[in-house]
């Protein structure tokens, strides 16, 4: 058995697209489509910065685990120009095709439509299309090949949330690889525990920094404390929730509208993300 160096399971979880998953030898049926590399990754040029970098680590899993090099795409008004778009995996809002969309009103959830020439993942929200982009790369890496079956509109939504974890990078972690991982394995929310303002188990951590860094894989994050003290020292009244950013004595803190303490007997936690 091989003897690991302390800390070398960092390097896996650094792994989000693993390499070279394609088997050559499976190839599509009647009922599915074979994405190939003159297929491209299109969304809207008035989209999110979210959305771009979800067609963006999109492109990197078909490069990485499947062999294919995908362009990418940004479009003039996309709902006018998809008669127009061909081999093109399109994201979208439920706001630029409500016809598509008219079912959906869970956060982070999605309808996928695969046809002959077209993938369209359509979310609810931005979230919602990151959501439908890991879930193909799932039933591709399934596949092992870049195949996807024919559907008219395939809806789903999370069963519940928040979905959280802990860091398992290491006590309060979070490189940026980490987060991404996570985000791929289906969580939307990440914890942390809290010792004060910008102070950690493990000491100094930026939390502005940290949120804006887990918008950007689709998470929030929860603060957690066994002190109630410390909570309610850093939000002395509820009535500061409605409130996007918080200035302290040294320095700031942000939190999105959505944002909510729940009271313990053990502990409190906070909600903080962007919106």
């Amino acid at each position: 058995m091989k003897v690991e160096r302390n800390y070398e399971f960092r390097k896996k979880l650094r792994e989000v697209h693993v390499p070279a998953r394609r088997n050559s030898d499976i190839r599509a049926n009647a009922n599915e489509i074979n994405v190939q590399n003159s297929w491209s990754i299109v969304w809207d040029d008035k989209a999110s910065r979210l959305i771009a970098d979800t067609a963006r680590d999109l492109q990197d899993y078909f490069f990485t685990s499947m062999d294919c090099s995908l362009m990418l795409e940004k479009k003039h008004k996309i709902k006018s120009a998809l008669e127009n778009i061909e081999t093109s995996i399109v994201l979208c809002e439920k706001k630029d095709f409500p016809e598509l969309g008219k079912n959906l009103s869970v956060p982070r959830s999605y309808v996928l439509k695969v046809t002959e020439k077209q993938i369209i993942i359509c979310g609810n929200d931005e979230r919602g299309i990151m959501a439908g982009c890991h879930y193909i790369e799932d039933l591709m890496n399934l596949k092992e090949a870049p195949i996807l079956r024919k559907t008219r509109g395939e809806k789903r939504e999370p069963l519940f949330s928040p979905r959280m974890m802990h860091s398992g990078w290491g006590i309060d972690q979070f490189p940026d690889a980490h987060l991404n991982a996570i985000s791929h394995a289906g969580f939307d929310s990440i914890l942390l525990f809290v010792k004060g303002l910008d102070k950690t188990t493990m000491g100094y951590s930026d939390f502005n920094d940290l949120i804006d860094r887990a918008a950007s894989f689709g998470l929030d994050v929860y603060f957690y404390s066994f002190n109630n003290v410390i909570i309610s020292s850093l939000f002395s009244s509820p009535k500061f929730l409605l409130k996007r950013d918080y200035a302290f004595e040294h320095g700031s803190f942000r939190l999105c509208r959505r944002a909510c303490v729940a009271w313990g007997k053990r502990g409190a936690q906070l909600h903080g993300c962007h919106s």
